[in-house]
């Protein structure tokens, strides 16, 4: 039986799993629940949703997506604005070290789901960035690093935690935007980084690598 929990709502997440020191945790520590069904309404919903997202896009949107291609600390927020080069030297350390962890997190994941790009499913959805390869769709890497370096950065800059939210939460969705991934593979890197940044907040071992 899969450790992940099926239930109909991606909203509902169950309690983190007791835990070890932070470099070891892994998708065993967190839950998920399954995607929507392939071919079910719920999905061809999300399909729509993109297909209107393509539509409307904007070079500027396909050009950023394809600069963040590889998505880490530095690529996602070096040259942000939101935050300076010497804060970005401080926090450097650790931020990359979150973002190695809840990408290795979000790839377990992926590889027990193994859900399709909805490009691959869907010929009428076209990526306006490299097509990434093989069924690895659920959950979004790219969400799941954005969101969890965001909910660390808006600890350690309270002054700007809306403004850095909100630039995470960007990146994750333009993942949509440019057509790699549905609108759920989102919504679920964005839960997993949620979980992920309170199990590294509540580590004594982790904080303790924080500016303070």
């Amino acid at each position: 039986m899969k450790r992940l929990i099926v239930t109909a709502s991606l909203l509902l997440i169950l309690p983190l799993a007791s835990q070890a020191n932070w470099a070891q945790l892994s998708a065993r520590d967190f839950s998920l629940q399954d995607p929507p069904v392939a071919g079910s309404s719920v999905e061809k919903a999300e399909v729509n949703t993109m297909f209107d997202l393509q539509n409307r896009r904007s070079e500027e949107e396909c050009a950023m997506a394809e600069k963040q291609e590889n998505p880490t600390f530095g690529n996602f927020y070096r040259n942000s604005g939101l935050i300076t080069p010497e804060e970005f030297a401080k926090i450097q350390n650790p931020l990359m070290k979150a973002s190695d962890l809840s990408g290795k997190i979000a790839e377990e994941f992926k590889d027990q789901y193994d859900r399709p790009r909805p490009f691959r499913t869907y010929s009428r959805l076209r990526p306006c960035i490299q097509p990434p390869g093989g069924n690895k769709s659920y959950p979004s890497v790219h969400a799941t690093i954005s969101m969890t370096d965001a909910c660390l950065m808006a600890t350690i800059f309270p002054d700007r935690a809306q403004q850095i939210l909100a630039y995470g939460d960007r990146l994750g969705t333009l993942r949509t935007v440019v057509g790699v991934h549905y609108p759920s593979d989102v919504a679920a890197g964005k839960l997993l980084a949620d979980q992920i940044c309170k199990a590294l907040l509540a580590d004594p071992s982790f904080t303790k690598l924080l500016p303070h």
